[in-house]
């Protein structure tokens, strides 16, 4: 777990979890077991983020989300309409 990211009281990062750096990450919510947050990605309040899956940098998961085993997550693309 990087020592920039930000963790929130009652949160539960397990085992060969990766938290990288400027994350953020909010109260009740649980990171498991091989999950991997990459730099400046924001969990909402009480989310799990299961087993194996990505948050991709600059992502934000919004509260009371979960993410599957395997999931990715990544930034919304802006589709330009011309």
């Amino acid at each position: 777990m990087s020592k920039s990211a930000k963790i929130q009281e009652d949160v539960i990062v397990e085992p060969k979890a990766i938290v990288n750096t400027h994350s953020s990450i909010d109260a009740g919510s649980i990171i498991s077991v091989g999950a991997i947050i990459d730099h400046d990605v924001c969990i909402g309040t009480c989310c799990h983020i299961n087993a194996g899956a990505i948050i991709m940098a600059g992502s934000c998961i919004e509260s009371y989300q979960k993410l599957d085993a395997g999931e990715v997550a990544k930034i919304k693309e802006e589709v330009a309409h011309g």
